[in-house]
């Protein structure tokens, strides 16, 4: 596509948010993975139809990728809900008496690790959804013609 990302990966679909992957917790490597691979696999699966698609064929595309925007509609509010629990459980252990010295240099880590899930969640609305919404529009247009 020449917009810097990978199509080779499920990742690919997903562009670097300006972290390095080894910075990035195991957590947020698996969630941008899911999220690409199932981005690319709609994706690929609406390039393919082809103009002997029957009707039924658009609309079981429709109806899969309605699905799609409700998964990463939940998967968003499950990555926000994550994000909030890391910062009450270092908090936690602030309060139960954690010095104030590791407590900081936590704090520090933990934020950039909230920052990495606030951008995903920020390109899975900026960027994911669009994309499933432009491949919806297309099948739904495709099912209308029929």
């Amino acid at each position: 596509m020449g917009n810097g990302l990978n199509e080779q990966s499920p990742e690919g679909f997903i562009p670097d948010n300006g972290f390095s992957v080894s910075s990035q917790s195991e957590e947020v490597r698996q969630a941008r993975y899911q999220v690409g691979q199932q981005v690319h696999d709609v994706l690929q699966g609406t390039e393919s139809l082809g103009s002997s698609s029957s009707a039924t064929s658009y609309a079981y595309q429709v109806n899969l990728l309605e699905h799609l925007i409700a998964y990463l509609r939940k998967f968003q509010e499950g990555l926000q809900q994550v994000a909030g629990n890391y910062a009450k459980k270092l908090e936690n252990l602030r309060n139960e008496g954690m010095m104030l010295e590791p407590y900081n240099r936590l704090q520090y880590e933990m934020d950039v690790t909230r920052r990495q899930i606030y951008n995903l969640v920020q390109h899975i609305e900026e960027e994911d959804i669009p994309a499933v919404k432009k491949a919806l529009a297309h099948c739904e247009k495709m099912r209308d013609q029929r």
